[in-house]
């Protein structure tokens, strides 16, 4: 399963809104109209956005610089995992399932959603 996600969370609103993008073009597209405030990549949609390469350029944008950015694959090389500690993009190095990281992307938005509150 591939996954592309885009959180942002609406401080006017206070809600978090979740975008799943089926593939890299659709992604790439519409992320600028996002201002996410969190990307997860697996490690295959990386390699098709140009490989580490891609944290590096959206890094240099303004509007990136504090983005959370997540991996998720297995079997990262060491330079691989280089380029992410180089690049602030977090890492989970192992196998997990979509219905995994699913549950972990509403964790997080519902952090988000409670701290709102306080």
């Amino acid at each position: 399963t591939r996954l592309r996600w885009a959180l942002k969370a609406s401080e006017s609103e206070q809600r978090t809104k979740v975008t799943y993008f089926s593939n890299h073009i659709q992604m790439m597209l519409n992320l600028e109209s996002l201002s996410p405030q969190l990307i997860v990549l697996d490690k295959e949609s990386l390699k098709q956005l140009g490989s580490f390469d891609w944290f590096s350029q959206l890094r240099k944008k303004e509007r990136y610089r504090q983005t959370q950015l997540l991996l998720v694959g297995h079997g990262f090389a060491p330079e691989e995992m280089a380029s992410a500690i180089i690049n602030k993009v977090d890492v989970i190095d192992e196998q997990i399932d979509s219905a995994w990281i699913t549950g972990y992307i509403h964790a997080v938005a519902s952090l988000w959603e409670l701290s709102w509150e306080f």
